[in-house]
């Protein structure tokens, strides 16, 4: 790399995410080259993987992080409704509103890419992954409270959690792959399916 000032680096480095997220997001990742991207910004191609590996690690750069921002136990989410399901529903949405917000060709581009990431860049997949485990807990968290509110019956709250987060991940990943499932398509399903498994658990008088 040219010797220049690490705050000159960290100029460039931002420049090539802005100018690959835009791509990113507008041509898919298919289309988009690291060629056209180190073209934008003012560089050679051999400099940008000075700066990045490869497109499969700049595009996970870019989007894993957009994940980041999760949702933690809120008090005030205990008493939007009555119904247990939307309570739960509710919860699991808002811990996820960040990935409901990137384009669905970018979510299914993302799951293939994270597969690639997990041979060579384990470390970073690992990160990847915890995240989902942060999700799963902040559900966890939420059932106690509902457990502790005798919103619901005594459970064990870790594979509750375990159990709902899967079943809202698979509709998630129906509606990253199947452009003909509408989001409200994917909450309806999910909130159905979640309802079903709260049988048993709900105390006298509430949904």
């Amino acid at each position: 790399m040219a010797r220049i000032s690490k705050a000159e680096q960290a100029k460039i480095r931002d420049r090539i995410i802005v100018v690959a997220k835009d791509k990113f997001q507008t041509i898919g990742y298919d289309e988009t080259s690291t060629k056209n991207i180190a073209k934008e910004v003012g560089i050679a191609e051999g400099t940008l993987f000075n700066y990045f590996e490869s497109k499969n690690d700049l595009f996970l750069e870019i989007f894993s992080d957009e994940f980041i921002t999760v949702s933690e136990v809120d008090e005030h989410d205990l008493m939007m409704t009555d119904n247990v399901t939307e309570m739960l529903v509710g919860h699991i949405e808002k811990a996820v509103r960040v990935m409901m917000k990137l384009p669905r060709v970018i979510l299914g581009e993302l799951a293939y890419a994270s597969i690639k990431m997990a041979k060579k860049n384990p470390k970073r997949f690992r990160r990847f992954i915890d995240l989902d485990f942060h999700y799963i807990k902040q559900l966890e968290l939420f059932l106690d409270k509902l457990v502790d509110n005798r919103i619901i019956l005594e459970v064990d709250t870790k594979e509750l959690s375990e159990l709902l987060y899967s079943v809202f991940m698979f509709e998630f990943i129906m509606y990253a792959y199947d452009h003909n499932l509408e989001k409200e398509d994917m909450m309806k399903n999910a909130k159905t399916k979640i309802e079903i498994l709260m049988k048993g658990y709900i105390q006298g008088g509430i949904r």
